[in-house]
């Protein structure tokens, strides 16, 4: 349905900024756990020019992490514009053009469409419900706690299975790779549900 009052529109705006600030948040809250933080040693107290190399390090976890939530942020961020799209243009999505935008192998593109399609959905309820901040539209759209973990855990789990077909495409893949997808999807598993908990408490 095409929404044409104002006040559709300026909440589909208004939803739309609180939703992409916490795609960013979760993002950054995401990276800081995946992404290993330099830790100060009682070395650098004896020697303090050890110090120059732990800014060094610091600076790196910072453009590392930064660098993990832009590329994370990429597939929820491409669902909420395509769910904008959806509402202002009253037309139904269309998740083969935005995974066309992606350069994942074949074989990962289906979970990709999934995902999107999942994504997708989520947002143009969001962007519909009424509320201040992003806990209330949360509350608005799934009720109560069982229906939105019901999402996440659907959402968890298509993850898992693109994150595990791209492991399997690998050829040669770099020592570690493995560790930080499973650290990436213990640490995003563990952040939604103990938000999901704040929310609904």
């Amino acid at each position: 349905m095409l929404l044409n009052p104002d006040s559709a529109m300026d909440r589909i705006e208004e939803n739309y900024s609180l939703i992409l600030a916490e795609i960013r948040r979760f993002a950054l809250m995401l990276g800081a756990k995946v992404v290993p933080k330099p830790k100060v040693s009682m070395w650098m107290i004896l020697i303090p020019i050890l110090f120059i190399f732990y800014i060094y390090d610091m600076q790196k976890y910072k453009k590392g992490r930064s660098g993990f939530a832009e590329h994370y942020a990429n597939t929820p961020e491409r669902a909420l514009v395509e769910a904008v799209a959806v509402l202002r243009e009253g037309r139904p999505h269309d998740i083969a053009a935005i995974v066309a935008q992606s350069d994942l192998p074949a074989e990962g593109r289906a979970f990709l469409s999934d995902i999107y399609a999942a994504l997708v959905e989520h947002y143009v309820s969001l962007l519909e419900a009424e509320g201040p901040d992003w806990a209330t539209l949360i509350r608005h759209v799934y009720g109560n706690k069982t229906n939105y973990l019901l999402f996440l855990n659907r959402l968890n789990q298509l993850e898992k299975q693109l994150n595990q077909v791209l492991l399997d495409s690998m050829n040669t893949p770099t020592e570690g790779t493995g560790d930080i997808v499973r650290a990436m999807e213990v640490h995003s598993e563990n952040l939604r549900r103990g938000e999901a908990d704040l929310m609904f408490s």
